[in-house]
């Protein structure tokens, strides 16, 4: 976990994020929503953050057995080991931000080591399209995300 921690601040040099909580997890309850959301209206609360460090480590513990089963595998069933890792790490929402940052930095690296390709600016340069495919994973349909890895792959 520490290296995911280094990672992040990496991956937030130069953006804003404060010193404090670049390179940690969070240490609040976040909600995401639109501007001025509270948990009432929010589109998604992720877990506590009492509850970061061990659902990452899981998730870690996770990825590294579903990486050993994917090596080889053919190209559509890694896409969907992809989409699964980039949807649970986003479900942790392990920093208060930078999020996606890290998970598609993550993603990108984890599609070099299985397919020898990485994920181009295809995969977010529709924002919309983007969130609405984590939506529809957030209810058990991983087939848009899934669609979204394999057309962006270069």
């Amino acid at each position: 976990m520490t290296m995911l921690c280094w990672i992040h601040r990496i991956v937030t040099e130069d953006i804003g994020i404060p010193e404090a909580v670049r390179g940690r997890f969070r240490a609040t309850e976040v909600w995401i929503g639109p501007a001025g959301s509270t948990p009432d209206d929010a589109s998604f609360i992720p877990p506590p953050p009492e509850k970061i460090e061990p659902l990452t480590a899981d998730l870690l513990e996770w990825w590294h057995q579903r990486h050993a089963e994917l090596v080889g595998a053919q190209k559509a069933d890694i896409a969907t080991g992809l989409s699964e890792f980039h949807h649970k790490f986003l479900l942790i929402h392990p920093f208060l931000d930078g999020n996606g940052r890290v998970g598609r930095l993550l993603l990108d690296q984890a599609a070099r080591e299985l397919l020898n390709q990485g994920i181009g600016s295809e995969f977010t340069v529709d924002p919309a399209e983007y969130y609405a495919a984590l939506r529809s994973a957030d209810g058990g349909d991983l087939e848009p995300l899934r669609q979204r890895i394999l057309a962006s792959l270069t």
